[in-house]
């Protein structure tokens, strides 16, 4: 049988209403098909001691009483029962409406409070996490050799178009998006509150990936979800998406730094809860995003 809830009234009564009415149908089934060892054959009966056959007479009397009140009173049971569960219910769903309507404003509100990023903002993450992630290198700050970046954002406008081909009723997808300090590269944001948002973090490593790579990308990240969490005031779960190229980085080297990642990310407090997606950059379109929604 559940326990009962009195944090709220309104589950208070619903809870005592399920239990009336269960209560009202186990009474009647146990009671009445018990005989109480009252019922002898009247041979046995008579050959009883006189005061052992006033006993059994009384408890008969007893037993037969309660069998014609136990009707009644499963009836008078049920019928609170579910007067109480319907009213806890109708005021249930009436504070649930006014919650959600809450709800729902303020994030039409945090829609409004986080900005998409500028096209030079893009540009400028783009460069900054190329830098990060490859050799420093004169092309990259050369105007005329664009292929790093080119590269980059086409890898990234690849995740783009599939999260937000991607339907949820749960969660609205916003891409490339500026909280504050904070530059979000997808944010997954929940429409009730069964689900924490999810703040994710693209990676894409095309030569070379070590650890000290990854440990700056989890310090970016841990960083970003900081900051988000301060600023609007709601939980986010942090993604790491980081997509590779097997002609360079194979699979047993993503394994190895997918172990990497899980343990540094023990000792950021932020990156608690963290899911890692890893994707070949080939395999972009078949990402299960689904994946990400697993608690």
């Amino acid at each position: 049988m559940e326990k009962i809830e009195y944090a709220d009234i309104n589950k208070f009564l619903v809870s005592i209403g399920l239990m009336l009415i269960i209560f009202s149908i186990v009474l009647p089934y146990y009671f009445l098909k018990e005989d109480f060892g009252i019922f002898l054959d009247n041979k046995l009966f008579l050959t009883l001691k006189p005061e052992v056959q006033s006993i059994i007479i009384v408890k008969r009397k007893q037993v037969s009483f309660f069998q014609q009140v136990i009707p009644y009173l499963s009836l008078l049971l049920f019928t609170v029962g579910i007067v109480s569960l319907i009213y806890g219910l109708i005021r249930w769903f009436k504070r649930q409406k006014r919650i959600d309507e809450k709800f729902d404003t303020e994030l039409e509100k945090l829609k409004w409070e986080i900005k998409a990023m500028t096209p030079m903002e893009v540009i400028e993450k783009t460069q900054i996490e190329i830098s990060e992630i490859n050799s420093p290198s004169s092309e990259l700050s050369d105007p005329f050799f664009r292929s790093p970046m080119i590269d980059y954002m086409n890898v990234e406008s690849r995740i783009y178009k599939v999260f937000e081909a991607y339907s949820n009723v749960s969660f609205e997808i916003l891409t490339q998006r500026k909280v504050n300090s904070a530059e979000i590269d997808i944010l997954m944001l929940s429409k009730n509150k069964k689900f924490m948002d999810r703040v994710i973090e693209i990676k894409y490593f095309k030569t070379t990936i070590n650890k000290s790579i990854i440990e700056k990308s989890l310090t970016k990240l841990s960083q970003t979800i900081h900051s988000y969490k301060t600023s609007v005031r709601r939980k986010a779960k942090p993604v790491l998406l980081f997509v590779y190229n097997t002609d360079t980085i194979n699979k047993e080297k993503v394994l190895e730094i997918t172990n990497d990642m899980l343990s540094f990310s023990q000792k950021q407090e932020m990156l608690r809860g963290l899911k890692i997606i890893s994707t070949h950059v080939e395999e972009i379109e078949q990402l299960d995003i689904s994946k990400l929604l697993k608690r």
